[in-house]
């Protein structure tokens, strides 16, 4: 019990000495969020094309020509219409995606085999209605760096329509409608997993960001994370750290950071503010390590000036 005890009081020290207060403050807009949106569709496009689409088989049965086994393979996205989607801070949680009404189009190659005969054609898979409705969780880790999760997604195929090129048309037409359910399916089963997989290559890309960047010979600059973003319906605040600190030396900073508080403007995209004690930081470390500490000798003077460095000059400051 008295050890719990200690362990508490410890805990609440550290919590209250802790520097809360970042030196520089972000703020993205919702106005920002969905520009920002509609800048990256297109290479979300392209990465939802590379999509694979795992084969399908199966067998159907079919009257006249009875059992006959399918197979489908070289599935690709060939067209991808996501313009009608939206975006949206989700509040204490990250971001909304929604897409609706999405359209896309598949190509593939079918082959089909029977007792009978055995036969292959192209095919074209045109998925309507497409939807997905998708949230980001955004928060960051212990070092500082953003970290990001699939907080929930769930997704719909919609509409699908078949069509053939090449070989027997006549002949897969009779099976067209068996073919059908399992490609959709398959489909639909690869829309939230590559959901969640982009959100985990996001996910590397943050974690092997740097926290720390290099200034100059005296000073590193801390970017780090002070805590999770603070996130309402309209706007997506970042809390960085700020500070400068020596390369090869530590100093505690004789004053500490103020609360910054950001304009309510809706009308912007992003706000930044960068507060006195980034500067006043930056100025501490390389008085410190001894960066802004200069030795003037007359000889650096220029020789027009009438100002010189001996006692003759020095005199009209101090006469005695």
């Amino acid at each position: 019990m008295e050890l719990s005890l200690i362990l508490l009081t410890v805990s609440l020290i550290l919590c209250e000495t802790k520097t809360t207060e970042p030196g520089i403050k972000g703020r993205l807009t919702l106005r920002g969020l969905q520009y920002g949106w509609q800048v990256g569709l297109e290479e979300i496009h392209k990465q939802l094309k590379t999509i694979e689409i795992p084969e399908v088989r199966g067998s159907v049965s079919v009257t006249i020509l009875g059992r006959i086994d399918y197979y489908v393979s070289k599935l690709q996205i060939k067209n991808l219409d996501l313009s009608s989607s939206d975006i949206s801070f989700s509040s204490d949680t990250g971001v909304n995606v929604f897409i609706n009404k999405g359209q896309i189009q598949v190509s593939g190659l079918l082959n089909i085999n029977s007792v009978l005969f055995s036969a292959s054609s192209w095919l074209e898979l045109s998925v309507q209605e497409l939807t997905l409705n998708g949230t980001v969780g955004i928060t960051c880790d212990d070092f500082g760096h953003g970290a990001v999760w699939n907080a929930g997604c769930s997704s719909n195929a919609g509409n699908v329509n078949l069509r053939f090129h090449g070989g027997a048309g006549w002949l897969f037409s009779m099976f067209k409608g068996a073919v059908m359910g399992p490609i959709h399916d398959a489909l639909h089963s690869q829309i939230c997993p590559a959901f969640s997989k982009a959100v985990e290559n996001m996910e590397k890309v943050l974690i092997n960001l740097p926290v720390t960047l290099s200034v100059d010979e005296a000073a590193l600059f801390d970017i780090s994370l002070l805590g999770p973003p603070l996130i309402t319906e309209k706007t997506f605040d970042l809390l960085v750290k700020g500070e400068f600190d020596g390369r090869f030396h530590h100093w505690d900073l004789p004053l500490s950071p103020e609360e910054i508080i950001l304009p309510d403007i809706d009308s912007r995209m992003l706000l930044m503010a960068v507060s006195e004690y980034t500067a006043n930081s930056a100025g501490f470390v390389h008085y410190k390590t001894g960066a802004l500490k200069i030795n003037i000798t007359d000889d650096m003077i220029p020789k027009q000036s009438p100002l010189r460095l001996n006692v003759k000059s020095l005199a009209v400051f101090v006469p005695e």
